[in-house]
């Protein structure tokens, strides 16, 4: 009997154990959302429309902005998009950073010479289920900016951009 006692506690440790591992909560893989793809879209699609010859890196940011389709002046501070949102945008063709990393008033990263600019998004307006309004633009500088209007169309493929207004350009 004590034989058996001997073997039946250090497995009943070592099953609890394995028990526990596999039931841990920490580890879980982020959801992408479809906000998140719709956001990955509106980026992407600003991102390619500003990459101009000549600047060195990217910077993504998500703007405050109190009322839909304000106007520049009414627009809250940029802070950093959600890492998720982050990491589904590193294949874009510039090098892309994080938006604390940078000064984005000066278009300055500390790993480049060069002026990086920032693409930012903002106020999202859902006008049915497979449709929104998002304004979006670009900011390199105090007189190098510009705000649009993006009308997406999300279908099997993802969300796309239909329609782009600019609204302002500074």
């Amino acid at each position: 009997m004590r034989r058996l006692h001997r073997f039946a506690v250090p497995a009943f440790i070592f099953l609890v154990c394995a028990f526990t591992v596999s039931c841990d909560d920490d580890i879980t893989t982020p959801e992408i959302t479809d906000e998140i793809l719709l956001k990955e879209a509106v980026l992407r699609f600003e991102t390619e429309r500003w990459m101009i010859e000549g600047y060195a890196f990217v910077t993504f940011a998500e703007r405050e902005t109190p009322v839909p389709m304000a106007p520049r002046a009414a627009g809250g501070p940029l802070h950093d998009i959600d890492p998720l949102l982050y990491n589904l945008l590193l294949d874009v063709e510039l090098p892309a950073r994080p938006f604390a990393e940078c000064e984005p008033f000066n278009g300055i990263h500390p790993d480049f010479e060069g002026y990086g600019y920032c693409v930012w998004y903002s106020h999202i307006t859902y006008t049915s289920a497979s449709t929104a309004v998002v304004y979006a633009g670009y900011f390199v500088g105090p007189m190098s900016a510009a705000g649009d209007l993006l009308l997406l169309e999300r279908d099997t493929a993802g969300w796309k951009v239909l329609n782009c207004r600019r609204l302002w350009i500074s």
